[in-house]
């Protein structure tokens, strides 16, 4: 009889544990929803995307507050067809990226928009030059809205890809805009949009981040193409 009662306290501990556990993680998802203005159907379509993402890691790698080490490099770096880069520069991506960029570049051509990629991978070391040399020419404080403090570059992920030109002009608008309505399709997403300041970054229409179909999809429906505030989310809804 007594261990017939202890083991009765036993599954009423477990029960009560399991449901003060549940209970705590509805209101953390409650909390989370509130926080980002999402509802429980985005919630739902998140879920479903995210299932089909290999790599949760790579996400929260890219929270902009995550250092990459000097000697982080991808795996694997693939070379752009020079006939896709500007001047025929030689510009190196990760390899998951190629296809998708090439689909892309090649759609924009069949609407006559002309991408010409201009920057890919970038070491550490050649993001600490960059950055010294802004620092430089002006100050740290100038320097930080324009290029990023090395190991905080998502170039160095080899993920992100900018196109045609670091200058917007009339010339480059066109360019701009269809990336702006296109790209996501193609896994792409815009890491510094107009009138974000989540990101502390210039407005740079030209710097994409591939983060694969089903995230850029998610950025773009649920988020509204903010992509940091997507990052922000995903850190804190994985973590919880």
């Amino acid at each position: 009889m007594k261990t017939k009662k202890i083991f009765f306290y036993i599954v009423v501990f477990f029960i009560f544990t399991y449901f003060r556990i549940y209970s705590f993680s509805l209101a953390e998802s409650a909390n989370i929803k509130n926080k980002y203005n999402i509802t429980k159907e985005d919630i739902l379509y998140i879920d479903k995307n995210l299932k089909n993402i290999d790599n949760r890691k790579f996400l929260k790698m890219l929270n902009f507050n995550t250092k990459l080490s000097e000697s982080y490099k991808p795996k694997m770096l693939k070379q752009v067809p020079e006939k896709y880069t500007k001047d025929e520069k030689k510009v190196l991506i990760d390899y998951k990226v190629y296809e998708d960029l090439i689909k892309m570049i090649k759609a924009a051509k069949n609407e006559d928009i002309n991408l010409k990629v201009i920057s890919g991978y970038r070491s550490y070391l050649y993001q600490k030059k960059l950055y010294k040399k802004m620092c430089d020419k002006y100050d740290a404080n100038y320097a930080k809205k324009y290029i990023a403090k090395p190991g905080y570059s998502q170039h160095q992920t080899g993920k992100a890809v900018d196109f045609n030109s670091l200058i917007i002009d009339q010339k480059n608008k066109k360019i701009f805009q269809w990336l702006k309505e296109n790209a996501y399709k193609f896994g792409f997403s815009l890491s510094y949009p107009k009138d974000k300041n989540e990101t502390s970054y210039q407005y740079e229409p030209w710097h994409y981040l591939h983060v694969g179909k089903d995230v850029s999809d998610i950025i773009h429906n649920i988020f509204g193409g903010n992509q940091k505030k997507f990052l922000l989310f995903i850190n804190e809804y994985i973590n919880q």
